[in-house]
């Protein structure tokens, strides 16, 4: 797969729709990792919980269930909950909205249920795309800005010259700079590594609107009209800049 990134927010219900940002990086880049977790989707691992039917892992194997999960990813699907006695309270009506989730990969009514207290939820879409909401969409912003960092280094490294590479750090990207792309990632967007320019000392990476062509994102020939902004970063001066195209 190429480097790319595509980001489809829908700011209604918070969700955020994905492909090149894994498992694994949302993992990583969080800060506070869920309490428990109710599987949505048919993997045979952790507690039943006879009153739902669904399988839990419980807070102290929860790092352990996501790491190994992360790697592969495939079918992972998850919801979290904050206390097992309300996962217990949950209505016929409730748990059918919880069924209907993990089938449907969407929600009914609202993704974000008031006996689970839920922060996420994560769902696997296939192999190169997840689907997850946010009760706090700033936490995406977090995700996105650590991925994109990563992606950087990666093409920093993969031009140095000579056969021992060299380390790359550089800094992180402000999470008020991806705030300021809210409006175009509404809209859905790529973040295309394969077309980076250097201006001086500069890295220009470009943000194609391409809004919900998921599929096509990786075969797309982009042109100039579908150019919304270019994600910038100065090797000299170690920071990153957003250059809106009008």
């Amino acid at each position: 797969m190429k480097d790319i990134v595509y980001v489809h927010i829908d700011m209604i219900n918070n969700s955020v729709l994905s492909k090149g940002i894994s498992a694994m990086d949302f993992h990583r880049s969080i800060k506070h990792t869920p309490n428990n977790l109710l599987l949505l989707s048919n993997i045979d691992e952790g507690e039943y919980e006879s009153h739902t039917g669904f399988r839990i892992i419980r807070h102290n194997q929860v790092i352990k269930f996501l790491e190994t999960h992360a790697k592969r990813q495939e079918n992972l699907k998850w919801i979290d909950f904050s206390d097992l006695e309300l996962v217990k309270q949950l209505t016929p009506v409730e748990i059918s909205e919880l069924l209907y989730f993990g089938h449907m990969n969407t929600h009914l009514h609202s993704p974000f249920f008031y006996k689970l207290q839920n922060n996420y939820v994560f769902l696997n879409v296939n192999e190169q795309v997840n689907k997850i909401y946010y009760r706090y969409i700033d936490v995406f912003y977090q995700v996105l800005a650590s991925k994109l960092q990563q992606l950087m280094v990666k093409y920093l490294v993969s031009i140095q010259r000579g056969f021992f590479k060299k380390e790359v750090i550089i800094n992180n990207i402000d999470i008020e700079l991806i705030k300021k792309m809210r409006s175009f990632l509404q809209e859905g967007v790529v973040f295309y590594f394969p077309d980076i320019k250097k201006r001086d000392h500069t890295y220009v990476i470009p943000i194609y609107i391409v809004e919900d062509k998921l599929r096509k994102v990786e075969d797309t020939i982009y042109t100039n009209d579908m150019l919304v902004a270019n994600l910038n970063y100065s090797k000299k001066y170690d920071e990153w800049q957003l250059e809106l195209i009008k």
